[in-house]
């Protein structure tokens, strides 16, 4: 499972990576939900691929020559591409819910940074590949520190 809540917004995303959904529940003003949780009505899915637009989600206090490297090397496949700013972990669920098309995060995350978002993209059917090894982030190593990486449809 991956839990990532949003106390300003209300909103909490959750997921179980064993069934495949992933979901976006608004609590209420108490932070309470009043309405039971794993409801299709709260499923969230990714956006089909487009060759016109690709949304980049990065980081808003993170940007550095390596992401806009990775966004101008994007140009020649797209027609346009926009650039969407959040911080923290909402970046996966921006992706996951299909408000982003890709998130490369190419500067430093620990693992408790991409835990929750990495299950919460994983069960919609997203990767979150390490640019280091073309695979998939690994958790629970001896180094907490992760690899940059990509996350992607």
């Amino acid at each position: 499972m991956g839990v990532i809540y949003v106390p300003v917004s209300r909103e909490l995303y959750y997921a179980d990576v064993v069934i495949g959904k992933a979901y976006k529940t608004l609590l209420d003003n108490e932070h309470e939900s009043n309405r039971p949780f794993f409801k299709d009505h709260d499923l969230i899915s990714p956006t089909p691929d487009s060759e016109d637009l690709l949304r980049v989600v990065v980081s808003k206090s993170h940007m550095n020559d390596l992401t806009r490297s990775f966004i101008e090397e994007q140009k020649g496949n797209y027609k346009k591409i926009d650039i969407v700013t959040k911080g923290s972990s909402l970046k996966f669920c921006l992706v996951a819910e299909g408000k982003a098309d890709i998130y490369p995060r190419l500067a430093p995350t620990m693992e408790w940074d991409t835990a929750a978002g990495h299950a919460i993209c994983k069960a919609v059917g997203l990767l979150v590949i390490s640019t280091e090894t073309n695979e998939e982030l690994v958790y629970n190593k001896r180094d907490l520190l992760n690899s940059y990486f990509v996350v992607h449809k």
